[in-house]
């Protein structure tokens, strides 16, 4: 049992052990949106033409867990780090020379099919340029998360994993706790 002697490390131990349960819960959420950015964004017969496809896009996704003291608060970020790909113009990965570089703008532009804006709608041999088409990894990731409380439920039932069990009641939250 852990022993505390004020509110602060009362805090601290709590803070980890939320930090903890954040960050297993942000690797769930990770995964969802790899599944559906494998799905939709290089399944759904989207076969690149004019480049060689990377898997960068996929790889670039990350998660964060940063902790505030001051503001007694933790907080996870998952988003695309453009870092982790790279642009190649004269091979059209990740921009060409006549759109330049959209890595900042890859997650909208499959999401949303804004392809068209950099790249011909039609390819060299008449067929549809897919990178027009909308490819919702991310709606779909979100939808997945939202059905039945799912996030809620991961989050939950990684802080019982740690030893804090949360209840509801009357949706008041109270929990407790057994830190070993």
């Amino acid at each position: 049992m852990a022993e505390m002697r004020n509110d602060r490390e009362v805090y601290n131990v709590l803070n980890n052990v939320i930090r903890d349960a954040l960050d297993a819960t942000a690797g769930y959420v990770l995964g969802v949106i790899e599944s559906y950015v494998m799905k939709d964004v290089y399944g759904s017969g989207n076969i690149p033409h004019m480049y060689q496809r990377t898997n960068e896009f996929f790889n670039s996704w990350v998660k964060e867990i940063e902790s505030s003291n001051r503001l007694d608060e933790v907080v996870a970020t998952i988003f695309s780090d453009i870092d982790l790909m790279h642009y190649d113009p004269s091979n059209h990965i990740h921009g060409s020379y006549l759109s330049g570089d959209f890595r900042e703008h890859m997650a909208e532009v499959i999401e949303e099919g804004l392809g068209y804006k950099y790249f011909p709608q039609t390819r060299k041999d008449g067929t549809q340029n897919p990178a027009g088409k909308p490819r919702r990894f991310f709606s779909h990731t979100i939808n997945e998360l939202n059905k039945s409380g799912q996030l809620k439920k991961i989050f939950e039932m990684e802080m019982k994993a740690r030893g804090i069990n949360i209840m509801r009641k009357n949706d008041v939250i109270s929990s407790s706790f057994n830190l070993l």
